[in-house]
């Protein structure tokens, strides 16, 4: 049982690390696109 919880909050972890990488990433080309679209 607690190791199902410990491998549980690694899972989410990992799936929080991927949704920043994924944001940062979504940031990144919307900051591009309004240079391309602003200038």
């Amino acid at each position: 049982m607690i190791e199902d919880a410990v491998q549980n909050q690694r899972d989410l972890d990992s799936l929080l690390t991927s949704l920043k990488a994924i944001f940062k990433d979504q940031a990144h080309i919307d900051e591009l696109l309004a240079k391309y679209y602003y200038r």
